[in-house]
């Protein structure tokens, strides 16, 4: 897949596990225009910041929702990423972006049967809590739904990828193995709903897609690194001077 010209560099870096995967959920979004996306595990925020922004800046009525599964050890309010999540979504995207805290079985039940057009797992690393919110989520997806899980090369006893097998086996897949592997699964009907599963699921063109990705990631990782050096370097710069210097976004870093 070559690069769309609707793609754009991140404002939020946090260089997390999903870095790698930002092009192709930016493909998601423009490409597939989802009603509704919901992300189950918001982590650091930087992926469902970056669909947020992608989904704004080229005036899509999509709706992204993001779960952040309720700690014991952490409440929302001293978690950096939930607050920062806060902020850049009421200050840029409070048309576009919803964040619920809280059990996501509990919070499955906000949505209405057959509406989720996106389901992204994230920031997990058991098998018994990903195959735990498949289940809770299963009667919400869209029957062409696309449903993404993040996190399917770790290595556990409790294997992310073992449960991933079970729930894609009868479904049109694919996988890409960037960072922690990343797979994608829809029901064969929906296979070819668009030009972009028709490329995405291709078995022909496999390769060639999770090298472009491989590309367009690495590219963005390697502008988002250089940003990163200047915000610093012009942080050193200010405080040498005497002034209060900038400083980073909560979790990451907003350019």
């Amino acid at each position: 897949m070559t690069k769309l010209a609707a793609e754009s560099d991140p404002k939020f870096y946090t260089a997390g596990p999903t870095q790698f995967y930002l092009p192709l959920l930016q493909d998601i979004v423009t490409e597939e225009k989802p009603g509704l996306m919901v992300t189950l595990g918001l982590g650091d925020g930087q992926a469902h910041l970056a669909m947020c922004q992608i989904a704004t800046e080229t005036s899509l009525p999509c709706r992204f929702v993001a779960v952040r599964r309720a700690s014991e050890n952490e409440p929302a309010q001293q978690d950096p990423a939930w607050v920062e999540a806060l902020r850049a979504s009421a200050d840029s995207y409070s048309a576009v972006s919803e964040l619920l805290d809280g059990d996501s079985k509990i919070l499955s039940q906000r949505f209405d049967d057959r509406s989720i057009d996106v389901l992204f797992i994230d920031d997990v690393d058991a098998g018994e809590v990903i195959q735990s919110e498949l289940a809770s989520f299963c009667k919400k997806l869209k029957t062409s739904a696309l449903v993404l899980v993040h996190g399917i090369d770790l290595e556990r006893t409790d294997s992310p990828g073992a449960v991933w097998d079970g729930f894609a086996r009868k479904k049109t897949r694919v996988e890409f193995h960037e960072g922690i592997g990343l797979g994608i699964a829809t029901e064969p009907a929906a296979r070819a709903a668009s030009q972009f599963r028709r490329s995405l699921f291709a078995e022909a063109r496999r390769e060639a897609n999770e090298a472009s990705y491989r590309l367009r990631a690495s590219t963005f990782i390697a502008r988002a690194e250089f940003a990163r050096v200047l915000h610093e370097r012009s942080n050193e710069s200010a405080k040498s001077d005497g002034g209060a210097g900038g400083g980073f976004g909560g979790a990451g870093e907003t350019f």
